[in-house]
């Protein structure tokens, strides 16, 4: 009988009646929510979404780069760190607010009981120990272990360390052992137990008693026992990360190699209760597109979840038949993810705004409502700065311990494009263009350099025209297709201070003299009054150091100006450097929306800044059996320290080989020119080059070559507006044009030069004979 029928029959059932509606209709009996906490390193955010509804729930921007997110034991707190800022957010996870600001970039891991909490700073060697309830700082010990990736703690207070090197291409260290130390020895006398090379993952087995190591620059899984004996099982390039279901009764790898279109996924029946050695067997494979760098298992184990770095998206995948159920979109540059079970009431409860974020859009709202919105504005710079005074640099004495400096005085013409657009003129014919955290250095000879990071101090210009939630954004530098290292502010951080009498909106910091990027505002006038950006910067080495920083700090100090038309604007920017002023800009001949053709600013074709085409190549033509393409000459393999040193012409446009930087592009799709020096290295390293020239945006040719080029590895695609054909195709010491596009041409020029290396042997003499190849 219908239940709401049988109530109306009987009136005296009518109160439990209606009780038992009212509790299955409850949210607190809804089915439970999955989300993802996602670190997306390219946007400066950890991203909350729903895994079923694909539904971004919030985001919280604790950082820049978060690269690692850790769950405290009690699962009440989460801890973010930062590749950028190097810091640790402590997150609670009931309310989104952050709790505390740790000084270190991780890895870090709790102890088993989450009484404490360990971190490194990757690549130092400085170990830090933290109350896992204050986050207060209880240890700290000088090692002898640097390039730490990962940490586990495994047996009685003994800490395992992955050490691996994910930056470096030239000379790297290569790690083949895990090392490990008791945290209660006070020397931190580390033992090694070796491994495969870069063991970057460290995983427990379900019985406590095997220790697992992914190593990424190899074939397989390490199995270390409580007695430090090793056993290998080979799998494929790259394993990423390990997991475990049905009890331990299954283990899951995923394994990635970069530049790799597809990803490998294992799953290897397993019984870690047999003696001598665990029983591992494989039992399936699968690829799935993308590559995969982190995984979990989902509720229950019936599904696990992959995150695809390259493709930006989370996977769902079946457990037993490793078939792909569902993708979700999620930011750039993904690095790692946590899952967790919620309800209903508490999803609902953690989409809400934070109180910081709510004062943070008050103060915002503030700084907007003193000018008048305009859509661009251009101006003079006129920068006085101190620099080295080489002519008495061979002082002796007093002039030792200060060196010699002079001013200068020099002046840029500016223009900026809202929301985010900033072009540069120099006096000597460079420009410098920004846009959407990127930008690009040109030289007035046609050298390009790109560059991974845009001056935050230019949104104070542009954010009296845009909405509240876009300057939210931008501060943080959570704007789409941006590098790894964009530059950000923790704009959910938010405190009123005072400082000489004077009280302040510190946007970013949680105490005075952070090293930190950060917004500072008058809470007396409503203006910014200074920003502190934080940038890599090498520093001379400090034998007393007990790490090499690799942190510099800028501050500008502004001074507003109202002028006609109701407009604010910057006309003083005092500079800083680590606390010493170093020169100052001053703003003048201000013009208000002169409407620049948006070419101007266009990263994709040089912001038309080079008219002239250089000399077309001449290659030696060669019969058609010997492949596709033209020959070029060869000019070795010489290497330069950026693509601005010094170095003779190429011998084809775009090269085919001859001088290059150290460093890679990443294999894939760019939206921005490469320079020609990084191209070489991706050809030596067997890369196929697909670029294209537009004078005229040209999406539907863009897609016909992504779609052309990703079925294939080692492959990029990127515009290249310094040539007259419309496609042009370069592979070592091989080149091909197109006027139009042709699938089979650029399939079989792909297919035959993919893959090859072109490494000179040792002892041939060039810059590359002396060392070994470089790994991804």
């Amino acid at each position: 009988m219908n239940p709401l029928l049988a109530l109306m029959r009987n009136p005296g059932a009518l109160a439990l009646g209606v009780l038992w509606l009212s509790l299955s209709s409850s949210p607190a009996m809804a089915k439970p929510a999955t989300l993802a906490y996602i670190a997306n390193a390219g946007n400066n955010h950890v991203q909350i979404l729903d895994v079923e509804t694909g539904q971004t729930v919030n985001k919280l921007y604790t950082g820049a780069a978060p690269w690692r997110l850790i769950e405290s034991p009690d699962e009440k707190r989460l801890l973010v760190q930062h590749w950028y800022s190097e810091t640790t957010a402590v997150v609670n996870l009931a309310t989104n607010e952050i709790e505390a600001v740790l000084p270190t970039r991780g890895p870090g891991v709790f102890t088993p009981k989450g009484d404490k909490f360990w971190s490194y700073s990757w690549p130092g060697s400085f170990l830090q120990g933290y109350d896992g309830k204050t986050f207060k700082a209880t240890d700290q010990r000088q090692t002898e272990d640097r390039s730490v990736y990962d940490l586990l703690f495994w047996g009685k207070d003994r800490l395992y360390l992955g050490q691996y090197d994910p930056i470096s291409k030239v000379g790297r260290q290569v790690f083949d052992f895990v090392m490990a130390a008791k945290l209660d020895d006070p020397k931190h006398v580390s033992s090694s137990v070796k491994t495969g090379t870069s063991p970057a993952k460290l995983v427990l087995d379900p019985t406590g008693e095997f220790l697992l190591t992914a190593n990424v620059d190899d074939r397989d899984v390490t199995m270390i026992n409580t007695n430090g004996a090793t056993a290998r099982v080979t799998l494929g390039a790259g394993p990423r990360d390990i997991l475990f279901t049905q009890g331990g009764k299954r283990m899951i790898v995923i394994c990635w190699k970069p530049g790799a279109r597809r990803s490998e996924v294992f799953t290897l029946s397993s019984n870690f209760k047999a003696r001598p050695w665990p029983e591992v067997k494989a039992d399936k494979t699968a690829e799935v597109e993308g590559g995969l760098v982190a995984a979990a298992v989902g509720p229950g184990g019936r599904v696990f979840y992959a995150l695809d770095r390259p493709g930006k998206r989370l996977v769902t995948l079946d457990a037993e038949t490793l078939k792909e159920l569902s993708s979700v979109p999620v930011g750039d540059e993904p690095t790692t993810f946590v899952i967790r079970q919620v309800s209903q009431r508490e999803r609902n409860r953690l989409a809400r705004k934070t109180e910081a974020r709510t004062r943070l859009e008050a103060v915002i709202a503030t700084m907007k409502s003193h000018g008048a919105p305009y859509a661009d504005v251009a101006f003079t710079e006129t920068m006085t700065s101190e620099v080295p005074d080489e002519a008495k640099a061979d002082g002796k004495g007093e002039a030792e311990a200060k060196p010699a400096t002079k001013t200068v005085t020099s002046t840029l013409k500016t223009t900026i494009n809202l929301p985010d657009s900033v072009r540069h003129e120099f006096a000597d014919g460079g420009v410098r263009l920004a846009q959407g955290g990127r930008a690009i250095s040109i030289s007035r000879d046609g050298r390009f350099q790109n560059t991974p990071r845009q001056d935050l101090v230019y949104l104070l210009y542009a954010l009296y025209g845009l909405p509240t939630e876009e300057v939210v954004r931008h501060l943080a530098g959570d704007v789409p297709g941006s590098p790894y290292l964009r530059n950000g502010i923790a704009v959910d951080i938010v405190r009123t201070v005072e400082e000489e009498g004077h009280r302040y909106h510190a946007i970013g910091a949680m105490g005075s003299h952070e090293t930190v990027s950060q917004l500072w505002v008058s809470a007396e006038t409503g203006f910014p009054v200074s920003v502190v950006e934080q940038f890599p910067v090498m520093r001379p080495k400090n034998p007393h150091a007990q790490d090499e920083g690799f942190r510099g700090l800028t501050e500008t100090r502004v001074t507003y100006q109202k002028v006609d038309g109701g407009y604010v604007i910057p006309v003083k920017l005092s500079r800083y450097l680590d606390g010493k002023e170093v020169g100052w800009v001053g703003v003048s001949d201000i013009r208000f929306n002169q409407h620049p053709p948006a070419e101007r600013f266009d990263l994709a074709r040089l912001g038309g800044v080079l008219k002239a085409v250089p000399k077309k190549a001449e290659p030696a033509k060669v019969s058609a059996h010997e492949g596709p393409g033209l020959a070029v000459a060869s000019q070795g393999n010489e290497h330069v320290g950026t693509p601005f040193d010094e170095h003779g012409p190429y011998n084809s446009n775009p090269p085919t080989s001859g001088p290059h930087t150290a460093y890679l592009t990443e294999w894939g799709v760019h939206a921005i020119p490469i320079p020609p020096e990084t191209q070489v290295h991706n050809l030596e390293d067997g890369g196929v080059l697909v670029q294209y020239s537009c004078p005229t945006p040209c999406p539907d040719l863009v897609k016909q070559l992504e779609a052309a080029a990703t079925k294939h590895d080692r492959v990029v695609v990127a515009p290249y507006p310094l040539v007259e054909s419309r496609i042009v195709l370069t592979a070592w010491e091989r080149i091909e044009t197109l006027n139009e596009f042709d699938d089979h041409r650029i399939g079989a020029f792909i297919e035959a030069y993919a893959g090859k290396d072109h490494h000179p042997a040792k002892g041939e003499g060039s810059s590359d004979a002396s060392r070994e190849k470089e790994q991804e």
